[in-house]
C-alpha cells in the first residue's frame, strides 16, 4: 500500500529522500551503465539552435518567433553560466504514482509515468524544441476537445496552453533522461540499503494511443513487505527519487473511492459545527485547542483515517490512501447575517478579467481571497481604493488551487495579498487554504498533485477546500516583480514552520514578506491589514472610521500622512501594538535588504540657487532636491517623474533611491509630486506645496548724526530702505513616523529667490556741523542691490549687499509655524558733502560703510507670524541702534501655494 507520509516520522524520512540528489547518486553510481560525458554549453550557445527552429506546418510563424524570443530571454535570465546535461530533479520530477502488481509469488510488474517538467514532446531532454507543442496547442483550455494531448504542453498547471509555459522549460533546461533505475529495500529510512533490482531505459518506454504522458512498465523481483521507488538516470548520474512505494504481494491498496472519503469529510463536518458551539468558557488559545482535541477523539474512531492528531489549533489525519486531512477548528464560522454584511465584490475591471494585458511592467496588486466558506471575512473595501489611487492596477480574485499556483504568469506582480487560513504540521510545514471545493471532478483534475502529495483535504464548519501542502509552497513558481510585497493574512504564516515558503518567495524576487504568528483572530487580522496598507500608501482613509477611535496612532485630524515605508512602519509598531488591546498577536516581518515602499514618499526638499562665481553662476538652473523613500520602484520601473502642478520637470539626476534632483524653472507653482512607472508615473507619491511669500519689510533709521557716530549739528538724516524679498518655504505639517502628531519639519530652510533686493534712499542735512555756524554736513544716496543668503550659494559675486538667512519653526502650540527672518546690511553707499561758509570750502568724503539689522544684534531675528491661511501678519519692530532709532515695518503679505491641510500638501 501506499506509505502514510504525513506521519511524523515517515513525512521527515520521504521529504529528505526528495531532497538527497548526491547521497542517492553516489549509493547507486555502482548499479548504473556509464555513458558519454555530459553536455553543456552557455545560455548565450543555446541561441543560435533555437533560432534555427522552424514554425511546424499551421503555426502563426510571429507567434513561433515570440515564444523562441521568450525562451531565449528565460535562459538569459535564468543566470546560469552554463547549462549542464542533467537527470531530471526536484519535487515536479519526482515520479509519484509507481505501482506493482502481483505476477507470481517472487514477481512483479511495475508502471510509472515519465516525469521531466518542460519536456513537452517527450523526448526525453528538455531543450528549445520543446516551444513546438507550446505553439501547435498556443490558449487551448481543460475545454478543448484535444485536451488530453494538448496539456502536455500545460507546464505551469493552470488549465492553458500559453506563453507563461515556457517558464518550466528554461527552469529544466537539458535536464535529460536516458534510463530509470528501478531500487528495492526493505528498510526506506536507511538511504544507503537502496539498491537496483531493474533498469528501465527511456527508448522502451511507450506512449497511450491517442497521445497523452509516456508510460513505463517493466518485470522485476519482488516480494510482499518490500518498498520500492525509482531514479531517473542521465547516463552515470542520478535525480531525484521518486516517492516509495511499499508492495503488499498483491498490488497494493487501492486510492480511496472518492464517495467514501466525501462521507467520511461529511461526518466530520457535521460533527465540527456541534464542537465549535463547545468550550466557550474557555480563553482563545484553550477553546481553540479543546476544540481540536476533540475533533481527533472523534475521528479516532472513523474507518478509512489513520494517526489523527493536534497541531496548530487543528486537527490532523490522513486517509487510508496516505492523502492528508486537516480540519480547521480555530476559527469560528460567521452566521449567516455577518456573511451578508460583507463588502460585495469590486466593480467592473477589478474583477481579475484579461490580466494578461495589465501593466506588464509589474504594478499589479493581486488581492487573492481564499476565504470562501471559511468564516474568515476580510474586508478589502477600504484597501482598494488606496491602492487604485496609489497608481496600482488592483486585481481581486478568488483563490483556486490554479490561481495559487500561477501568481504572476505573463504580467509580473508587486502586490500579492493572501486573505486565507494557514496551517501548522505537527512535524513543522505550513499548509495553505484555497477557496477551490473539493469534488469527484476537481479530485481527478489534481490527481498529480494528489500524488506528490501537494495537495490536503481542508475541513471546517464552512466547507471542504483544497490546500497546498508544504512540499508545493517550498517548490511555487510564481512572477513577482522587482521589490514586491508579499503579505500573507493566514494563521501560521509568520512562524518557522512557513520559513521555507516565506524563503521560496524572496527567492522568486520578494523583498519583504509578511507573515503572522501563531493564530490571530479575524478582527485583529483585517484590522491590523488595513493599518498596515493605510500607513504605506499615506492614505489616512481610516481615520474617518469608527475602527480607529482606539488609542493606536494619533487623533483624528488633518493631514494625512505620506506614504511610509514598510520597514518603517514595523520598526516604528516595534512588531506589535502594545497600546491597542485588539492587536493580541505579533506581526514577524521577514525582509531582505530593501526598504520596500508601495508609493513613493516625499519627506522634504531643498531648493539650490547656482553659487556665484568671479566668472557667473556655476550652474544655469534652479536645482530642487526632493529626499524621501523611493524604496526599489526606481530602479525597477525606470526613472521618476517629477511635477510641480501640471508642468514636468527635467531630471537632473537620480543618483540612489532616497534623492531625486529636478530643474526648477521660474515662475511654476503648485504642488510637488513624484512618480513612478513604465514611463508614464502611475505610481504616485504625496504631494508636497511649495508656498511662497514676495513682499516688503521697510526700514527706517532716524539718525541724528549719521554713519560717521559722534557728528555734530543740528538736525535729522534719515535712512529708508525697502527688503523686496521673495522667499520659498516647505510648512506642511508632517509626520516624521507613522504615528507621530504632524509638525513642520524641524529643520526646514526658508530660500530666496533671485529677484530679491534691497533699495535704498538716504537724504538729510545737518546744521551749524562742527559747531561752526552756517557749516553743514549732508547725506544723500540711493540704488537697488541684489543680497546673499547666509550658508546658502551666492544668488550674486558681489563685495556689498545685504545677507538673509531664513528658518521655519512650529508655533509653540504646534498648529500654524512661524518664520523666522535674520539680516545683516554690510554698506551702502552714501555721499557725502561738508560745506564751511567761512572759507567757502565745498568737498566730497567719498563712501562709507554701515552696519545694520533686524536688531541691535547683527544675528536678531524678525518673527514673522503666519495666519490660518499663512498669510504673513502685519508686524512693527522698533530698536535703538548706534546710529539712532530703528523701525521696520510690513504688512501683510499673502501666501501663494499654501499648505492644504485636508490634503496632506
Amino acid at each position: 500500500m501506499m506509505r502514510n507520509y504525513m506521519n511524523a516520522g515517515t513525512l521527515l524520512t520521504v521529504l529528505l529522500a526528495l531532497a538527497a540528489i548526491d547521497a542517492c547518486a553516489s549509493n547507486t553510481s555502482e548499479h548504473f551503465p556509464e555513458s558519454a560525458a555530459q553536455r553543456d554549453m552557455a545560455p548565450g550557445e543555446a541561441g543560435p539552435g533555437i533560432d534555427d527552429m522552424q514554425a511546424p506546418p499551421g503555426v502563426d510563424p510571429v507567434l513561433f518567433a515570440e515564444l523562441k524570443a521568450g525562451l531565449k530571454a528565460a535562459l538569459l535570465d535564468a543566470g546560469v553560466d552554463r547549462y549542464v546535461s542533467a537527470a531530471p530533479s526536484g519535487a515536479k520530477n519526482a515520479v509519484a504514482d509507481l505501482l506493482l502488481a502481483r505476477v507470481d509469488d517472487t514477481t512483479a510488474t511495475a508502471t510509472w509515468t515519465y516525469r521531466n517538467a518542460g519536456d513537452y514532446n517527450q523526448d526525453s531532454e528538455v531543450g528549445g524544441s520543446d516551444i513546438t507543442p507550446i505553439a501547435l496547442h498556443y490558449r487551448k483550455t481543460a475545454e478543448s476537445a484535444d485536451w488530453a494531448l494538448a496539456q502536455l504542453a500545460d507546464g505551469d498547471i493552470n488549465g492553458e496552453v500559453n506563453a507563461a509555459d515556457i517558464a518550466p522549460i528554461a527552469a529544466n533546461y537539458q535536464s535529460t533522461l536516458s534510463a530509470y533505475s528501478v531500487q528495492m529495500t526493505s528498510t526506506p529510512d536507511e538511504e544507503s540499503s537502496w539498491t537496483e533490482v531493474a533498469l528501465a531505459e527511456f527508448s522502451g518506454s511507450t506512449v497511450p494511443d491517442g497521445g497523452g504522458k509516456r508510460q513505463f512498465s517493466i518485470e522485476l523481483p519482488a516480494v510482499a513487505g518490500q518498498t520500492f521507488r525509482v531514479v531517473p538516470l542521465s547516463g552515470a548520474v542520478a535525480g531525484t527519487p521518486g516517492l516509495p512505494y511499499d508492495y503488499d504481494g498483491t498490488g497494493g491498496k487501492p486510492v480511496m473511492p472518492f464517495e467514501e472519503r466525501e462521507q467520511i469529510m461529511d461526518e466530520i463536518q457535521a460533527e465540527l459545527v456541534e464542537v465549535l458551539q463547545q468550550f466557550t468558557e474557555l480563553p482563545m488559545d484553550e477553546r481553540i485547542e479543546a476544540r481540536a482535541a476533540a475533533m481527533v477523539t472523534f475521528m479516532e474512531g472513523l474507518d478509512g483515517l489513520e494517526d489523527p492528531y493536534v497541531s496548530g489549533g487543528s486537527a490532523w489525519a490522513n486517509f487510508s490512501d496516505g492523502r492528508p486531512l486537516v480540519v480547521n477548528t480555530n476559527r469560528e464560522f460567521v452566521n449567516e447575517s455577518e456573511a451578508n454584511s460583507l463588502p460585495a465584490d469590486p466593480p467592473a475591471g477589478q474583477d481579475g478579467k484579461e490580466t494578461s494585458t495589465i501593466h506588464p511592467q509589474g504594478r499589479l496588486a493581486l488581492l487573492l481571497d481564499g476565504t470562501a466558506g471559511q468564516g474568515i471575512p476580510t474586508d478589502h473595501a477600504e484597501i482598494i481604493p488606496g491602492l487604485t489611487a496609489s497608481g496600482y492596477q488592483v486585481v481581486r480574485k478568488t483563490m483556486t488551487i490554479d490561481e495559487l499556483l500561477n501568481v504572476g504568469g505573463e504580467s509580473p506582480v508587486s502586490i500579492v495579498h493572501i486573505d486565507s487560513h494557514g496551517e501548522k504540521g505537527k512535524e513543522g510545514g505550513f499548509q495553505l487554504v484555497s477557496a477551490t471545493p473539493v469534488t469527484k471532478e476537481n479530485d481527478e483534475t489534481y490527481i498529480d498533485l494528489h500524488r506528490d502529495l501537494s495537495l490536503f483535504y481542508g475541513l471546517n464548519a464552512g466547507g471542504k477546500y483544497y490546500g497546498l501542502t508544504d512540499t508545493a509552497l517550498a517548490d511555487i513558481e510564481w512572477g513577482l516583480a522587482p521589490g514586491a510585497l508579499v503579505y500573507l493574512n493566514c494563521c501560521h504564516s509568520g512562524t518557522d514552520s512557513a520559513a521555507a515558503f516565506r524563503q521560496r518567495l524572496i527567492d522568486l524576487g520578494a523583498a519583504t514578506v509578511l507573515g503572522w504568528n501563531d493564530p490571530v483572530g479575524n478582527d485583529a487580522a483585517n484590522a491590523r491589514m488595513l493599518q498596515i496598507y493605510d500607513d504605506a500608501l499615506g492614505l489616512d482613509s481610516l481615520e474617518r472610521g469608527t475602527r480607529y477611535e482606539l488609542d493606536y496612532k494619533h487623533p483624528i485630524d488633518s493631514p494625512p500622512m505620506r506614504p511610509f515605508s514598510l520597514q518603517e512602519i514595523m520598526d516604528y509598531k516595534g512588531n506589535h501594538d502594545a497600546v491597542a488591546a485588539l492587536f493580541d498577536r505579533d506581526v514577524l516581518l521577514l525582509t531582505t535588504g530593501s526598504n520596500a515602499v508601495l508609493a513613493p514618499s516625499i519627506r522634504r526638499f531643498e531648493i539650490l540657487e547656482p553659487a556665484a562665481t568671479p566668472e557667473g553662476p556655476s550652474a544655469p538652473h534652479t536645482i530642487l532636491r526632493l529626499f524621501g523613500e523611493f524604496g526599489t520602484l526606481g530602479e525597477s520601473l525606470k526613472l521618476p517623474k517629477v511635477w510641480i502642478g501640471e508642468q514636468e520637470l527635467l531630471l537632473e539626476e537620480f543618483p540612489y533611491s532616497g534623492s531625486i534632483s529636478a530643474i526648477l524653472p521660474s515662475g511654476v507653482s503648485g504642488p510637488i509630486q513624484v512618480g513612478f512607472g513604465d514611463g508614464d508615473g502611475a505610481i504616485r507619491s504625496n504631494k508636497a506645496n511649495i508656498t511662497e511669500w514676495h513682499g516688503q519689510f521697510n526700514m527706517t533709521l532716524q539718525s541724528p548724526g549719521g554713519i560717521i557716530i559722534g557728528n555734530s549739528g543740528e538736525g535729522t538724516i534719515t535712512y529708508n530702505l525697502v527688503f523686496d524679498i521673495h522667499m520659498r518655504a516647505d510648512v506642511r505639517k508632517t509626520r516624521l513616523k507613522p504615528g507621530d502628531t504632524p509638525v513642520v519639519p524641524p529643520t526646514s530652510d526658508l530660500y530666496f529667490m533671485p529677484d530679491s533686493s534691497v533699495s535704498y534712499s538716504i537724504s538729510g542735512t545737518l546744521a551749524d556741523y562742527d559747531f561752526v555756524p552756517g557749516a553743514t554736513y549732508t547725506e544723500s544716496g540711493s540704488g537697488e542691490f541684489d543680497f546673499k543668503a547666509v550658508d546658502f550659494p551666492i544668488i550674486k559675486f558681489e563685495d556689498h549687499g545685504t545677507h538673509m538667512a531664513g528658518f521655519v519653526r512650529a508655533a509653540e502650540n504646534g498648529a500654524i509655524p512661524k518664520l523666522l527672518l535674520t539680516s545683516r546690511l554690510r554698506w551702502m553707499p552714501v555721499d557725502i558733502t561738508k560745506y564751511y561758509p567761512a572759507t567757502g570750502e565745498e568737498f566730497d568724503s567719498g563712501t562709507l560703510t554701515m552696519e545694520l539689522g533686524f536688531g541691535p544684534d547683527s544675528g536678531d531675528r524678525i518673527e514673522l507670524l503666519l495666519n490660518e491661511d499663512y498669510s504673513i501678519v502685519p508686524g512693527t519692530i522698533e530698536y535703538e541702534s548706534l546710529y539712532g532709532p530703528v523701525t521696520t515695518t510690513w504688512d501683510s503679505i499673502p501666501a501663494v501655494n499654501p499648505p492644504d491641510p485636508e490634503h496632506g500638501v
